[in-house]
């Protein structure tokens, strides 16, 4: 079944960025005082005191302008260091040292200066404080002019404000993200090929093709999908540019038919370093696969989201369009024929993004090239590939929950019909999965509190055998296996290689835990566009997709996502977002800090709560604080879904109901019920404005 075109009504929406660039004004900002306590010394030498009262706020980094009413020379202050200096001398701008940037409220900041003044004699002089902890950016909901029960416009942007706040390299002219700068501008390959651009991965400074690249497919899929949904929010031209970012990263990596480079920087190097991108001064090493160091799973991530980039530009930008194309060819070609995980030829990558499997990968690849070329030879190679059985679920190590979806609408065979049906009877009420007292599906594991398994660290691998390819946790598999776990992380843990216990397995487990609305955000999506392309099942489909997604926007009683909705996230674990602004310096500290994050990290999904329904705003807690390009692409497209079937079925309402004619509002209700898999559009829409 092909998927309906949505008769939208046109609506002028606007972005609304209010950008406030605050000196003064905050709590602990502008506070101005005299110079006192001062030490005549003779000759001009003195020393004077700048004390700040600070009554209602810590401060999270610091700037101090000192302004003379004679020319000073030689100052020294213990606390601060110099960045600025006027040409007459008489105005200095400090700002903090490493570890005096945390000053808490209710205490002073004495501010110890000396010098020589040029009037032979002590200046007066005045201080004011500047808190670097306070960007003065904030951000304005898009107009939500509809009656749902939450703004989709506005959670659509900030989530694409998101993935600007993680970009690398030179940044655009029209930077939304004013706490962001250049940043990484000497990435280079072994030959020195230019590896600017891309994402961040997460909270770090790191570079993981493999989580970007399964990133950019599945958001560029929603676009593909609901770009009715985009247009209507007013978004559709920021919706390009942040797909082509990556895309053009990409396009870099892929310095040979058969290599391509996969990540651009050292995880231990970065995560031993508390500091926002633009501060970087540690080495960047880039690392690739090639014919003698294989990665058919992430070669074939590329030249998915290339082809997705593909259909995404073809009529916007054909030139660009046909070099993805070209290069996703190419880059399937590398796949199929040097097969391998990419994680075993690039270790510095296994101890972050282990690969399982390649072959859901070739899978994938194999199923987008066909839906662009309608080549046979690639529907072969993803029917050859794929995975059969219920999916474990969409992430960016598992594409199989998508591939079924592709292949089922490519053939119309049962076999595709059935492993969607078996996935979707696991995800919702009454399956395998257990869920929280208020509604999130959680993926559980034998033994361990129900909570999302994301081996984001790569180190563990779930099997039911040595030999297998992958656990599937819903079909309970009853013996386990630790595989493929570097020494160094059995050594910390206490494992003994030769002869794994369930408890130690347990032990290593529990250390790579991450709690993901992620992974059912990523689920939502796949349900909506079952719901959208197959026609199954779609009235629940839907309605699962929709309290998954409501869930994190709201309905347990807080927002998972920052800076949107009731009690959102103030401190997601995010190195750049948790840095006072720039030039006060970073460091630990503000890693340890308990205020929030002096930049809000708009749109970020973090990690969400246990099976509890518990979670701890803290992001030393980087289990549930986590935020990362994977978290939003399967739950930003999954909103944007479901704005489409809203606008879908309010628009031919409004359409019907205008005209006023019996014949067509009956026509109109049938190609609801057509779209919408039968009964149950009324109690749908119910569902969407409640």
């Amino acid at each position: 079944m092909h998927t309906p075109t949505a008769l939208l009504i046109p609506r002028m929406m606007f972005v609304i960025v209010t950008i406030t660039a605050i000196i003064a004004g905050c709590h602990g900002d502008g506070i101005v005082v005299q110079m006192s306590n001062i030490n005549d010394w003779g000759g001009g030498r003195f020393e004077g005191h700048f004390v700040f009262p600070l009554q209602n706020e810590d401060l999270e980094g610091w700037e101090v302008i000192l302004t003379f009413d004679a020319a000073v020379t030689g100052i020294s202050e213990w606390m601060g260091d110099i960045i600025k200096t006027s040409q007459d001398n008489k105005v200095y701008v400090l700002v903090n040292k490493p570890h005096d940037g945390i000053q808490q409220k209710g205490t002073t900041l004495d501010i110890t200066v000396q010098g020589t003044s040029a009037s032979g004699k002590a200046p007066s002089a005045t201080g004011k404080l500047v808190n670097m902890g306070h960007d003065g950016f904030t951000v304005s909901p898009l107009p939500d002019n509809d009656t749902t029960k939450y703004n989709y416009n506005d959670v659509l942007h900030k989530s694409i404000m998101f993935y600007e706040a993680q970009r690398s390299g030179k940044l655009p002219a029209d930077n939304e993200i004013l706490w962001r700068g250049d940043s990484a501008l000497n990435d280079k390959g072994n030959n020195g090929e230019d590896l600017t651009g891309g994402w961040y991965d997460a909270g770090d400074n790191v570079k993981f093709a493999f989580p970007m690249s399964a990133s950019t497919t599945l958001l560029g899929w929603g676009l593909l999908q609901y770009k009715d949904a985009y247009q209507a929010a007013g978004l559709l031209d920021k919706m390009y540019d942040c797909i082509r970012w990556p895309l053009e990263w990409m396009l870099k990596c892929h310095t040979g038919p058969n290599e391509l480079y996969v990540q651009v920087g050292d995880g231990a190097k970065d995560h031993a370093v508390w500091d926002r991108p633009e501060s970087m001064t540690m080495a960047r090493p880039a690392f690739k696969v090639d014919a003698q160091n294989p990665g058919s799973d992430v070669a074939g991530e590329y030249a998915a989201a290339m082809a997705v980039g593909y259909l995404v530009f073809k009529d916007k930008d054909p030139a660009f369009a046909q070099t993805l194309l070209n290069h996703s060819i190419q880059l399937n070609t590398f796949a199929v024929t040097y097969k391998g995980k990419y994680s075993d030829s690039v270790n510095a990558a296994a101890a972050y993004y282990r690969s399982t499997i390649y072959q859901d990968e070739l899978s994938w690849a194999g199923a987008w090239l066909y839906k662009v070329t309608n080549d046979s030879k690639y529907l072969q190679q993803a029917e050859l590939y794929y995975q059969n059985g219920s999916s474990w679920g969409q992430s960016w190590d598992d594409k199989s929950a998508g591939a079924m979806i592709l292949l089922y609408n490519m053939t119309g065979k049962d076999k595709y019909k059935q492993d969607i049906e078996a996935t979707f009877h696991d995800w919702m009420p009454g399956g395998t999965i257990p869920y929280s007292p208020k509604g999130l599906a959680f993926r559980s594991q034998v033994g361990i509190t129900p909570i999302c398994i994301h081996a984001r660290f790569g180190y563990l691998t779930l099997v039911s055998d040595p030999k297998s390819k992958r656990c599937n946790v819903a079909k309970k598999c009853k013996n386990y296996y630790v595989q493929d776990v570097p020494k160094d992380v059995a050594g910390w843990v206490g494992y003994d290689a030769s002869g794994p216990t369930f408890k130690k397995f347990q032990e290593i487990l529990m250390t790579e835990i991450f709690e993901c609305v992620e992974e059912t955000a990523n689920m939502a999506f796949m349900a909506l566009l079952a719901a959208d392309t197959t026609g199954l099942h779609a009235d629940d489909y839907r309605k699962w997709a929709m309290s998954q997604i409501h869930y994190a926007l709201g309905d347990a009683g807080r927002s998972f996502v920052c800076g949107f909705g009731t009690t959102p996230p103030t401190q997601p674990h995010h190195r750049g977002a948790s840095c006072p602004s720039m030039p006060a310096p970073c460091g630990w500290a503000f890693q340890q800090s308990k205020a929030p994050n002096p930049h809000v990290l708009y749109g970020a999904l973090v990690g969400g709560p246990d099976g509890s329904d518990s979670y701890t705003d803290d992001r030393n807690n980087y289990i549930s604080n986590e935020v990362a390009c994977d978290y939003n692409a399967g739950f930003q497209s999954a909103v944007a879904g479901i704005l489409y079937t809203y606008f879908v079925f309010f628009s031919l309402f409004y359409i019907a109901v205008s005209l006023r004619e019996c014949m067509f509002f009956l026509f109109v209700l049938f190609v609801c019920f057509f779209f919408f898999g039968g009964g149950g559009v009324s109690n749908l829409m119910i569902h969407v404005i409640q």
